[in-house]
């Protein structure tokens, strides 16, 4: 998966509304952690929704978040929406990659390279340009709690910190996905 990114706004995210600015200090909330469907994580301290909507509330084609389990036990999970803490993005998107994956447990994020599991955040402009962030080494976890497979559903929690060959560093936590269908 070659990239290029092109830098908008900066490894600073900024808060752009008083949502923002609510949810900037808190922890994940019991209310997050009861979530019965959906995708969400903090990035850089600024809560991110998976909506399915670009800033201007389009909507992004597609799921506004999915899974996908291959033969080869590779395991993506992907989630789509606006995000205000990036001023000048049309939408964001966090996509966690498993590599190996066997069921619930604690899956450790490394490196964009080889058979390591892995994050990635990538915010997209009007223009089509993009800004994409990769997990470091031992940069973070993804943790399973809960795999339905007659259901074809998924559930957990993840943290990354993550790079950018142009843009620095963010840090990526609170994450959690539950009820993902797997397709």
């Amino acid at each position: 998966m070659a990239t290029t990114a092109c830098k908008k706004s900066g490894p600073e995210i900024t808060q752009t509304s008083q949502v923002a600015a609510n949810v900037q200090s808190e922890d994940m909330s019991q209310a997050d952690k009861k979530m019965r469907k959906g995708f969400t994580a903090k990035i850089n301290r600024v809560r991110w929704v998976s909506n399915g909507l670009k800033s201007d509330s389009t909507a992004i084609p597609g799921p506004a978040y999915y899974g996908s389990y291959g033969i080869d036990s590779s395991l993506v999970l992907v989630g789509y929406g606006s995000f205000p803490g990036y001023e000048q993005a049309s939408y964001a998107y966090i996509l966690l990659f498993v590599n190996g994956f066997k069921g619930p447990g604690v899956y450790p994020m490394g490196e964009y390279r080889g058979t390591n599991s892995f994050g990635v955040f990538t915010s997209v402009y009007e223009d089509g340009t993009f800004d994409q962030f990769y997990s470091g080494v031992s940069s973070g976890t993804l943790n399973i709690t809960s795999y339905d497979e007659v259901n074809n559903t998924i559930s957990g929690d993840f943290n990354f910190s993550a790079v950018s060959s142009t843009d620095g560093n963010i840090i990526i936590k609170d994450g959690l996905f539950a009820g993902l269908q797997l397709q």
